[in-house]
């Protein structure tokens, strides 16, 4: 069965990526080849580096990837074994300038991202004069190459430069929690609005703490990081651990390029708190006193209701307004009005009968909690509030699972069997004033005698033991 490679040569629209099929191999139609059982495979090629001043210039640099017609996925080229004739080829294939080439592994953000596939081609082995790469003899089965070995390819440059990919998405959120502005718990989550999760400590190194404070777009020259201390510096239990073991080499320019193992064997006891700007990461701060009340009206249970607060200012309660409210807030809320956000739980806005008097205030609005705070009045919110009472929170919680019994103590019943009598012996009766010692002729001296013979007896043994 005969393998060919058809493809048009069409260029691609201006942006961050050349992109250029390779040229037609053999001249021959689809429908033909269909029709004598060849197996059709096309490929393109493009290069994943910075914005292109003219289209024209056929001097170019990027990451290296190819995908099939059959695939939307653009995946990455590995760099074992790569050489200066498969650079040529590669430049070839996509009718850039052959007469200089360079290449070298991608650094930083140059680096596919975490989400694509490692890797399309590995250990490709061109003469130089082949049209394309797909010509090329190259290994195509399970990679054992990671993003931090993609190749980058200069065509008519003598040395690749460095690069910030146009364009470059990232596959996940940071931030910090639970401590300040520059320190504190480091979680995460996928782009798109998922939940927030914890990165493991295992194995986390000042590597990756710097990574991390840069993709926060905080000081990364000092860093530190450490475990989390206790139980209420570590995320909830049911929070994920999105990451764990990261192998940054330090040098990337977010924490997405570095590579992220399975963190199946983590827990939240290694949850990991980092420091950016500072070498030692200070303690959770203890929450500073509360100049707020909190409470619910209107509903039908003490555990729902019109969610409202008042400062020690005040004498008078306002409520809080829903937009941007999530459940990392509502965990908040009902926290701090001792119930809790689970089983049953959930927000909205109030219906017209549940709503306050028009003349109450609006005292919260666009809150942003992390869900770690102890009191709404912790959270960050909106400095000034553009609300109205048909968006006022209305709220309803879960109530604490109780804490099981515990069974009252048991009473041992008193030992049975023959010779041993059921009923209690009588107290020894006292009476006042000195009592006599027992002599021996009060019924003492079978007592006395038995304890001799059994202390003879011991004694006996023993020498009978050391004798032996």
């Amino acid at each position: 069965q005969f393998l060919y490679f058809i493809e048009s040569a069409c260029f691609c629209a201006p942006g961050p990526y050349w992109q250029f099929p390779m040229k037609v191999h053999v001249a021959l139609s689809a429908v033909v080849l269909a029709a004598l059982g060849a197996h059709v495979t096309a490929y393109t090629y493009r290069l994943v580096g910075p914005q292109r001043s003219s289209q024209s210039d056929p001097s170019y640099y990027g990451r290296l990837e190819a995908r099939t017609h059959r695939s939307r996925e653009w995946e990455t080229f590995c760099h074992t074994n790569f050489t200066e004739a498969d650079a040529r080829v590669a430049c070839r294939s996509l009718v850039l300038n052959t007469s200089v080439v360079s290449f070298r592994t991608a650094a930083g953000a140059e680096q596919g991202s975490s989400s694509q596939t490692i890797v399309f081609f590995a250990d490709v082995s061109c003469t130089g004069s082949e049209s394309a790469l797909s010509a090329c003899p190259y290994t195509r089965s399970a990679p054992t190459c990671g993003h931090s070995e993609d190749i980058v390819v200069g065509c008519g440059y003598s040395t690749v430069p460095s690069f910030t990919p146009t364009g470059a998405s990232t596959r996940y959120e940071y931030r910090l929690a639970m401590g300040g502005s520059h320190y504190g718990l480091l979680e995460t989550r996928p782009s798109g609005g998922h939940s927030w999760g914890t990165v493991c400590s295992d194995n986390f190194t000042a590597a990756d703490a710097t990574v991390a404070c840069r993709s926060l777009g905080l000081d990364a020259a000092t860093v530190g990081f450490r475990t989390a201390s206790n139980a209420s510096e570590q995320g909830r239990s049911n929070q994920p651990l999105w990451i764990g073991n990261p192998e940054c080499r330090g040098n990337e320019h977010h924490f997405d390029h570095c590579v992220q193992p399975s963190v199946r064997l983590c827990n939240h006891s290694s949850d990991i708190w980092i420091g950016c700007g500072v070498r030692a990461v200070p303690a959770k701060p203890p929450a500073p006193p509360s100049s707020w009340e909190f409470r619910l009206e209107g509903g039908s249970s003490a555990h729902s209701g019109r969610f409202e607060a008042r400062s020690s200012s005040s004498a008078e309660w306002g409520t809080v307004c829903i937009n941007r409210f999530g459940s990392d807030d509502a965990r908040v809320a009902c926290r701090v009005l001792g119930f809790e956000w689970g089983m049953g739980s959930s927000f909205g806005t109030v219906r017209s009968s549940q709503q306050g008097p028009a003349s109450q205030p609006i005292v919260m609005d666009e809150m942003a909690c992390t869900g770690h705070e102890e009191r709404p009045d912790l959270c960050p919110r909106a400095s000034t509030v553009s609300c109205k009472h048909t968006e006022t929170l209305f709220l309803t919680c879960s109530t604490p699972t109780p804490a099981p019994t515990p069974a009252p103590p048991t009473t041992p019943a008193p030992p049975t069997g023959p010779g041993i009598s059921s009923t209690p012996a009588p107290l020894p009766t006292t009476t006042s004033g000195p009592t006599a010692p027992p002599s021996l002729g009060q019924g003492s001296s079978a007592h006395h005698s038995g304890a001799l013979a059994g202390v003879a007896a011991a004694a006996l043994a023993m020498l009978l033991h050391l004798s032996l």
